[in-house]
């Protein structure tokens, strides 16, 4: 314990110092050039508890997303906490998630990718303000000369420092003075604890207490309009519409051949004619980002993980750049980590959604041929002109709103994002998402009903409502990049979601006293994961066969893929699960995929059945990212608690009935199976890993 508190201590004086350091940044001379952020910053985004009840306060109340009732689960996450804020204010820092008791010695590390020196220009973001600046000043002059309409530039054009009061020169905030309908034709799911109005609106039940009316911490609110502003006509893409039904594909290798299911952030973005992007990330190469995009006729929101501390010298750094401006999930109360990874690409016609696993940095959409990952995209078409039109009786001509549509409005509204982008969502036709689930971790305490909506008990619902419940055995592989303090109580849970629980059955027996456990109708099926549960990491040996190909030192490659050797030899570790994840192109992953099958095919309405489904997201395998289900102390009532801001979405593998279909009858996982629709990016079978092969320690 006294351990502890030194570290906490030596943490905490760290912390004092990067902000001190951070609060001299910003406030130092505008002709001056700002320091770059230390990269010797590391997070712990797998800490997890063993505790299964609540406890006392330690973090202040979220004002924007967690409920009045918000409890820190236990004492380390104030060590958390502080790593998410030592990150942040470094963000060319490589993903880590690390062991939260590590002395701030131990915690330091170097660039996992590149060395080079930024420009003395570059801030906060990595952006070369002057370059920026002048090839901002250089499309203005152009635009004057060529302009003939001079209300384009007066749209466009940024107020005074002074007069400033939308927070973007691309968008226009204006208060919305439209009530949500209150007609028959709400769509509700009353499970849930929110509401979908007419699907063109959106607001949380009064019941809803996981999100709060107040954003005042935010640079948007929920009940601020986006209004469309004038941006120069863009020629339609060639592509268009390409994954009308969606797809799962894995990021192109810069150094290798490219195969059909490879795709680029290029091919991903289609830019020439690309309306509004809102991007979420992690982790973010920003200037790398941005010379994807045309920022003069492209409106861009950036998602970020930013503590309130941070977020103005995020928008100083933008300043000068057009149509860019910011959105900031909260962080506040237990919340360690905005770690999910989301786009919405909005396209003349259509919507592109796009969920990957990776960042938007080089490494992770393969640059430097070191990493990969997984994206999963779907093409939305504009609705047609009868859609949603009301009758006389009050009903609504319109079944292109779907459960996936309602949980990613669920989703994006707790996250702070406009309203008006929201509202954007109702314009196009969600009905092709209706196989498909979006799952989501939402950073908070949510109890009522609003705890069976999020987390791991939000994946067994979403499970549920495709119809892929099952009482039979199912088996998971799950790819991880990081690993957090695994142990029965977790994977129990996951895997019982996997079959389509709410999180009732585990939370039941966790809380039976031990003595009657034995005896226990429950017993068997809590036993079921052993021996159908497998995670892969990979090996020391593997991250070191990378980096000898690459020519690097595998500390400067593994920074991302991250385990404590701590939670390895932990007493409590079910180690028996784990085996080497062997890249089948060499390479490292980033990936985050559950495979899941069932032992029976499951049969469902339309006549076809469904062989297996994938889990595709943000989410590693840990207690912050699904969270954990506890008994609220005030109330004695279920509480789910989450670290971490994730989302995903549930691909199902279906077909025809047929009961000659082959069925790998191996125990290992069966790749001809998902091949078709999921990539499987790793060699099967695999080692266990254990004495004589261990996982890759990044920190020891």
């Amino acid at each position: 314990m006294a351990s502890d508190n030194s570290e906490d201590a030596m943490m905490a004086a760290a912390i004092k110092a990067s902000l001190e350091d951070a609060h001299n940044q910003s406030t130092s001379s505008s002709n001056a050039p700002k320091s770059k952020p230390s990269k010797n910053r590391v997070v712990d985004l797998t800490h997890d508890s063993d505790n299964d009840s609540d406890v006392q306060v330690v973090f202040p109340k979220s004002n924007s997303v967690v409920g009045s009732d918000t409890d820190a689960e236990a004492s380390d996450d104030d060590s958390d906490l502080k790593r998410a804020i030592a990150l942040s204010l470094g963000n060319k820092s490589p993903e880590t998630e690390k062991s939260p008791n590590h002395s701030p010695k131990k915690q330091e590390m170097k660039s996992t990718i590149s060395s080079d020196k930024p420009p003395a220009t570059q801030g906060i973001l990595g952006l070369d303000r002057k370059q920026m600046e002048q090839e901002r000043l250089m499309r203005l002059n152009k635009r004057k000369a060529s302009d003939p309409d001079p209300g384009i530039e007066a749209e466009l054009k940024r107020p005074s420092k002074t007069a400033r009061t939308s927070p973007s020169p691309g968008f226009e905030f204006v208060r919305s003075t439209q009530k949500p309908p209150t007609s028959a034709s709400q769509i509700r799911d009353t499970s849930s604890g929110y509401k979908v109005v007419n699907a063109k609106y959106f607001s949380p039940t009064p019941d809803a207490k996981n999100v709060s009316n107040s954003t005042s911490q935010n640079i948007t609110s929920q009940d601020l309009t986006f209004q469309n502003v004038a941006i120069q006509p863009a020629a339609r893409s060639k592509e268009g519409i390409q994954w009308p039904s969606g797809t799962v594909k894995k990021t192109r290798l810069s150094k290798s051949p490219r195969k059909p299911d490879d795709v680029s952030l290029e091919e991903v973005l289609q830019s020439n004619d690309l309306e509004l992007a809102v991007m979420s990330s992690f982790l973010w190469d920003m200037e790398w980002v941005l010379r994807k995009l045309d920022t003069k006729k492209t409106r861009i929101l950036f998602v970020v993980h930013a503590p309130n501390e941070e977020r103005p010298m995020y928008e100083a750094e933008a300043a000068s750049i057009p149509n860019l401006r910011f959105c900031f999930p909260s962080l506040d109360g237990q919340i360690n980590i905005m770690h999910s990874k989301l786009m919405l690409l909005f396209h003349p016609g259509y919507l592109r959604i796009v969920v990957p696993t990776a960042n938007l940095i080089q490494v992770d959409w393969g640059d430097h041929n070191l990493m990969e990952n997984t994206v999963f995209m779907v093409d939305l078409p504009l609705k047609s002109k009868t859609a949603g039109v009301e009758s006389s009786s009050g009903d609504t001509n319109d079944d292109t709103y779907t459960q996936f549509y309602n949980d990613l409005v669920v989703f994006l509204t707790a996250s702070s994002y406009p309203q008006g982008i929201i509202e954007k969502l109702a314009k196009f036709d969600f009905s092709k998402t209706a196989r498909y689930a979006f799952v989501h971790s939402i950073g908070g305490s949510h109890t009522d009903e609003s705890w069976r909506w999020t987390g791991y008990t939000g994946l067994g619902r979403a499970v549920s409502n495709l119809g892929l419940r099952t009482q039979s055995p199912v088996t998971v592989d799950f790819i991880t990049s990081s690993l957090g303090s695994l142990n029965d109580d977790l994977i129990r849970a996951i895997y019982l979601a996997c079959k389509g629980d709410d999180g009732s059955t585990d939370y039941q027996f966790r809380n039976t006293k031990p003595s009657a456990k034995a005896k226990s109708p429950l017993q068997g099926i809590c036993q079921e994961w052993r021996d159908r549960f497998r995670v892969y990491f990979p090996s020391s040996q593997t991250v070191d066969a990378v980096a000898r190909a690459a020519g690097r030192r595998s500390q400067d490659i593994g920074g991302t893929v991250c385990f404590s050797s701590k939670y390895w030899y932990g007493p409590k570790f079910p180690g028996q699960i784990l085996r080497d994840c062997h890249s089948q192109r060499d390479v490292l992953m980033h990936n985050k995929i559950a495979f899941v099958k069932p032992s029976e095919p499951i049969s469902l309405p339309d006549g076809s059945e469904c062989r297996g489904w994938a889990y595709v997201g943000s989410a590693n395998l840990s207690e912050s990212a699904w969270g954990r289900l506890v008994k609220d102390r005030a109330t004695g009532e279920p509480k789910l608690n989450c670290r971490n801001w994730e989302c995903g979405v549930l691909v199902p593998v279906t077909g025809e009935s047929d009961t000659t279909a082959a069925s790998s009858s191996s125990g290992e996982l069966d790749v001809d199976l998902f091949k078709d629709t999921i990539p499987v990016p790793m060699k099967v079978p695999s080692e266990r890993l254990g004495p004589g092969r261990e996982p890759w320690f990044f920190m020891g």
